[in-house]
């Protein structure tokens, strides 16, 4: 086969068990060089398969132009309708519905040419059957694989996005975000080809951050999750695709007042469109470069007036150490302010890249940001904070930055319910690895603290 084109793994590809039989078939005429049969086996193949995506979008996609069509097409077949007729319709109907394009239909054509030849008792001037060579084989079938044997029927339909957000609609109505992801990845994003994923994310990027309507009020949550996931179903090839049309996404963004208190740690972004664009940011960080400078300044200054948008913006900074250094400037003074989900999502990613600059950032928090209006510090808060984002980070603090975390621990904790547990932890930790820390050197001494 073509030195390219491993027909094999090609076929491993094809989703109906049906098409591989026949493709299975078309492989093994192909090996045992008998190429007239191979081409009419891949033409009827060709045909079959595309008769199956047809009824596909019917029965799954629920498209009404491939039922109509369905209906017709048996009328015609149960009425003796020419073979080479109905052929041509359903050719017809394929390339209408936009699964091919004009190249790959004067490809079909051309393959028909050459079954035409192998089925039919065509001679050359010595009387020989015309055959074709091997090369000229191997052409076709690369060209009808790439053509529809490994394309899915959803790329076929143009209300597809419609579907698609009225579908994952509906899901998030009753289900929430429970499951969602899984379903707009088996049903949809594994399906999608680049083309068709870059159009989604044009018209999602238009739902979440530029159009000013209930519908997307409500939704706005699932359209910029879902754009999310699309780009990491083929990051550097959808954000390709981003930069390449970005006077598009440039010239789609609406920036809505932002009315938060510094210290709020309490909104949800998907109830205002500027919001929900920084969490996008958050989560696909490349995408702000792209942007224009004037963009660029907006998202800037937005992101200066609450503590959880600088949080969740490193994007805005050359180093982590220059990220943690402003949230800690700002930080000071407020109480029980961070967002401990996204915090702890933002120090996961960091610690995986063996970055631990962040820590420095629960540490102080931790110890300076725990008062309310009763108490300082108050135990609730404490207890929150270990639960939701110190017992996730201390396993990454490095010696120094345990040191530092003992030195700055007072009996005034030993009164929260979480102490035990923290005591317990940090013994465990220090032990395992190994770092030189001897508890008795503390205001407090954690081993007391630590069940024998």
């Amino acid at each position: 086969m073509d030195k390219y084109f491993d027909i094999e793994n090609a076929i491993k590809e094809v989703k109906s068990k049906r098409i591989k039989k026949y493709l299975q078939e078309v492989l093994s005429t192909y090996h045992n060089c008998e190429y007239r049969s191979c081409i009419v086996m891949l033409y009827a193949t060709t045909f079959a398969d595309a008769l199956e995506k047809i009824k596909t979008m019917s029965e799954v996609y629920q498209n009404e132009k491939a039922a109509k069509f369905l209906e017709k097409y048996e009328e015609n077949r149960k009425a003796n309708k020419a073979y080479s007729a109905l052929e041509r319709d359903v050719k017809d109907f394929i390339v209408e519905s936009g699964l091919i394009n004009d190249v790959e239909k004067k490809q079909w054509e051309h393959l028909k040419d050459y079954r035409d030849y192998c089925a039919h008792p065509v001679v050359e001037k010595d009387y020989e059957l015309i055959s074709p060579n091997a090369e000229q084989v191997r052409m076709h079938i690369r060209n009808m694989f790439e053509a529809l044997f490994m394309k899915d029927a959803i790329l076929t339909d143009s209300k597809l996005f419609e579907e698609f957000i009225c579908k994952i609609e509906s899901f998030y109505d009753r289900n929430g975000l429970d499951e969602l992801e899984e379903y707009v990845n088996t049903r949809y994003i594994c399906r999608l080809n680049l083309k068709m994923k870059g159009k989604f994310i044009k018209n999602l990027w238009k739902f979440a951050f530029y159009i000013d309507n209930e519908e997307c009020d409500k939704y706005r949550l699932v359209a910029y999750r879902a754009m999310i996931w699309i780009i990491q179903s083929d990051r550097s090839r959808v954000l390709e695709f981003i930069e390449k049309n970005i006077e598009y996404f440039n010239g789609r963004i609406y920036f809505q007042d932002i009315s938060l208190e510094f210290g709020d740690n309490d909104f949800k972004y998907y109830e205002n469109k500027t919001l929900s664009l920084l969490y996008f940011l958050y989560k696909v960080p490349e995408v702000y470069k792209m942007l224009s400078g004037d963009n660029q300044t907006e998202i800037k200054s937005i992101s200066r007036k609450n503590i959880n948008l600088q949080l969740i913006s490193p994007y805005l900074y050359e180093t982590s150490k220059e990220h943690v250094n402003t949230l800690l400037e700002n930080i000071n003074g407020l109480n029980n302010c961070l967002d401990t989900n996204l915090a702890s999502d933002l120090f996961k990613q960091a610690y995986s890249q063996f970055d631990y600059e962040y820590n420095n950032l629960v540490i102080f928090y931790f110890y300076n940001c725990q008062n309310s209006s009763r108490w300082s510090p108050d135990w609730d808060y404490v207890n929150w904070t270990y639960r939701d984002l110190l017992s996730d980070s201390l396993p990454y603090f490095t010696p120094k930055q345990m040191h530092e975390f003992l030195l700055e621990l007072s009996s005034f904790y030993v009164q929260a319910t979480s102490f035990k547990s923290m005591a317990k932890q940090i013994v465990a930790i220090v032990k395992e690895k190994g770092y030189e820390i001897d508890f008795s050197n503390y205001d407090i001494d954690l081993t007391k603290y630590v069940d024998i």
